[in-house]
């Protein structure tokens, strides 16, 4: 281990070519030894959108759309959804976690999937859903949370998503952040008439 920090000081390339010899290694004592769980290849955040785009509408829900690669290495077991600088009452989405649904392809109308444990977790505005049996790769999952409203002012809401592989000590990767748009009720007045006048 010590020769291997020496060598990536020393080259760029070569602390490419050794951080990948030594993922792989930790993936293969992973498998044998039952310790860490890693993916292959991450999944990919797609998009995020929502239902009711007011702002201080009731019963919006929230959709993440997350692809597990065929060749992530592993199933996805457990996504968490952190919301970032909701630490507001102006800005903060409560999510009810038995209100929790996800399903296959992009949308409500796919197979609906099998969930185990789903927590919210107040104090760092975030939501942990795990997926029970876990999601195989070369699946496309739609996960739907539910809010009891839309926040109170409208903006630019950023939420963070972070994935975690199937397996004892499994390693999270953070995958991007979903965008959502909120709008105030004069700005839908305002773009409304817009669009009436053009019309």
């Amino acid at each position: 281990m010590k020769l291997a920090i020496f060598i990536l000081r020393r080259s760029p390339l070569m602390l490419a070519a050794a951080a990948f010899l030594l993922l792989g290694q930790s993936q293969l004592q992973a498998q044998v030894e039952g310790r860490s769980a890693f993916f292959s290849r991450p999944p990919l955040f797609e998009e995020a959108t929502t239902t009711r785009d007011a702002a201080n509408r009731a019963n919006p829900g929230y959709y993440f759309q997350i692809t597990v690669p065929e060749d992530a290495g592993q199933a996805l077991q457990r996504v968490v959804i952190a919301q970032r600088d909701g630490d507001s009452n102006f800005r903060e989405v409560e999510f009810e976690p038995e209100k929790t649904r996800a399903f296959i392809g992009s949308g409500r109308r796919g197979e609906e999937l099998s969930l185990g444990e789903v927590v919210w977790d107040e104090a760092a505005n975030a939501v942990s859903v795990e997926f029970d049996p876990p999601v195989a790769p070369g699946t496309e999952v739609a996960l739907r949370l539910q809010a009891e409203r839309n926040p109170r002012r409208g903006g630019v809401y950023l939420f963070g998503v972070t994935v975690f592989p199937e397996g004892a000590s499994p390693s999270g990767v953070f995958i991007g952040y979903g965008r959502i748009h909120i709008y105030e009720n004069s700005d839908r007045d305002f773009f409304s008439r817009f669009r009436y006048r053009r019309h």
